[in-house]
């Protein structure tokens, strides 16, 4: 399960922060659709942050170690 994880984590975090900078831009070319500001936003957004936190200090750890 821990090697699963060090597998797909980086992955989830590169593609939900490529999802996020391509909201972005939509966003600033539309306003009007508030891509940023729905709630789907929000959740991915909550996502993207504990999966950074997650893997952040599982790297620390895995650097700590060896």
């Amino acid at each position: 399960m821990r090697r699963f994880l060090r597998a797909i984590l980086p992955h989830l975090v590169l593609v939900l922060a490529l999802m996020f900078l391509v909201l972005l831009v939509l966003h600033e070319y539309n306003p009007y659709m508030n891509f940023i500001g729905s709630s789907q936003s929000r959740v991915f957004l909550l996502a993207f942050c504990l999966l950074a936190l997650i893997l952040s200090v599982s790297v620390i750890a895995r650097d700590r170690r060896g």
